[in-house]
């Protein structure tokens, strides 16, 4: 078979998984992930240990997270859909408003934020990195009294 044939197969070939492939997959943030302070740069005090629990079934998403502080644990829950309507939460003196959605393979968490008397913004964009087994979380916090940028790096466990 010539050469210029064997090319044409395999543009052809190439072509054809472009077209199979589905432009619209998007990763799947599932599983239970260990905070890896090595990795991490925090502008906040770290936890001694952070566990994040991840289902995430597109377009739902559901993340339940364990920070533990001297000691002491204090864990949150947060559940939502990807692309849908604004999320309401209450969760003792914080209120939140968040809408979740994909910017490429980064999922996007844009949360307006009310405690006690301030206002203000939480942007986290998380992503998979090491074919799916690092967890990265890149955290923007900003409320008039304080502000922060987190890079959250977590391990598969």
């Amino acid at each position: 078979m010539p050469i210029i044939v064997k090319m044409a197969i395999a543009c052809a070939l190439a072509a054809w998984g472009v077209v199979l492939a589905d432009p619209g997959a998007k990763p799947d943030l599932s599983g239970t992930w260990k905070f890896n302070l090595a990795k991490s740069r925090l502008e906040i005090d770290p936890p001694s240990q952070t566990i994040f629990t991840i289902e995430h079934h597109e377009p739902n998403f559901k993340i339940t997270r364990t920070h533990v502080w001297g000691g002491k644990s204090d864990t949150s829950t947060f559940e939502a859909v990807i692309g849908g309507k604004e999320h309401y939460q209450k969760d003792g003196e914080i209120e939140s408003w968040s809408r979740l959605y994909w910017l490429g393979e980064k999922l996007v968490v844009d949360m307006k934020i009310k405690y006690r008397e301030e206002e203000g913004t939480n942007v986290v964009h998380y992503r998979l990195e090491a074919a799916g087994k690092t967890f990265v979380a890149a955290e923007w916090f900003h409320v008039p009294s304080h502000h922060h940028h987190n890079l959250w790096v977590f391990d598969r466990r």
